[in-house]
């Protein structure tokens, strides 16, 4: 198309400048993907039938806007600056970049946008729009099974350490407590031994639910850290309040009962807390294992206890 604007063979057969916008929109809206036509200033001329799916706005509803005024931040203020300085000379054009896009109802649409110069009478802007919704919401549930325990549907090891890195440094920073709880499950070696890998997998899915249950909102985080081990993290929280929640993953864990040769086992663990109040630990590092110290020790006392850290 754009060759045939610039021939000078066929210069003087193309028709006057409003027919030419004329031909630009019957050729926008025959294109299968989302695309507008815009003016160098970023006002907004036609979209095809594609971007009113994809928007939801009517033809009408855009007439007298901008192109700018539906770009959420951050790239409303540079698209903002960048149309009011466009012009013939120096035509605002963008190779394709990744947007938010506000719909017509409400939604933050994420959009691929380029914009591509037509050299036709005064000058006009191509739009192409791609929706990007799959493709981040396949990125996300990608990023949740790397982040994920398989087994468990709990965090994995990674997560649990980046999150405890990144805990600690808010907390710290502000003067907040942190705790972290530790816990393995009693006897489980020998339970696993013995009636295999199959129920041993079942028992600790059920731990983990429990332990799940537990957690007192979404700012903690519970993890399965390695085997039959387990840990939550519990920013701003005091240690008396831990204590509070090993307690209730007790009493759920109490509740699961495994068969074994016939007769019914309640499932138990041992549990060490660690909390930081007043810099007594001077990494994340020494914290967890402050808990994880207190977890052994609780398993040496006797097991199905709750051990605090001093």
């Amino acid at each position: 198309m754009n060759a045939s604007f610039n021939n000078p063979n066929t210069a003087e057969s193309l028709p006057e400048a409003a027919n030419q916008q004329d031909l630009l929109q019957m050729l926008v809206a025959q294109m299968q993907d989302a695309a507008m036509l815009l003016s160098l200033q970023g006002d907004v001329l036609q979209l095809n039938g594609a971007a009113v799916e994809l928007l939801g706005y009517a033809q009408s509803e855009l007439e007298s806007e901008r192109l700018h005024s539906i770009i959420l931040p951050p790239y409303k203020e540079i698209f903002t600056y960048r149309f009011e300085h466009s012009s013939s000379k120096n035509p605002f054009v963008q190779s394709a970049l990744e947007i938010d896009m506000q719909a017509a109802n409400g939604e933050a649409l994420p959009l691929s946008l380029s914009l591509s110069l037509m050299p036709i009478a005064d000058g006009f802007l191509l739009a192409n729009l791609r929706d990007l919704r799959s493709e981040k919401a396949e990125l996300r549930k990608l990023a949740r099974l790397a982040a994920t325990d398989p087994l468990t549907n709990l965090a994995n090891r990674r997560t649990f350490d980046e999150r405890l890195a990144r805990a600690w440094k808010m907390c710290t920073s502000q003067h907040y407590p942190i705790s972290v709880i530790v816990l393995d499950v009693d006897y489980f070696k020998q339970f696993n031994d013995r009636y295999g890998h199959i129920r041993g997998d079942h028992c600790l899915q059920l731990i983990a639910a429990a332990i799940a249950q537990a957690v007192p909102d979404d700012s903690c985080l519970a993890a399965r850290y390695g085997g039959e081990e387990f840990a939550v993290i519990l920013p701003a929280t005091s240690a008396s309040t831990a204590q509070k929640v090993a307690g209730e993953i007790r009493n759920r864990i109490a509740d699961i009962c495994m068969e074994m040769e016939g007769v019914e086992h309640n499932v138990s663990v041992s549990q060490g807390i660690a909390t930081e109040v007043q810099g007594q630990f001077r990494t994340a590092e020494a914290l967890l294992f402050a808990a994880d110290t207190a977890m052994y020790r609780a398993k040496l006392e006797g097991r199905d206890r709750i051990n605090q850290s001093f």
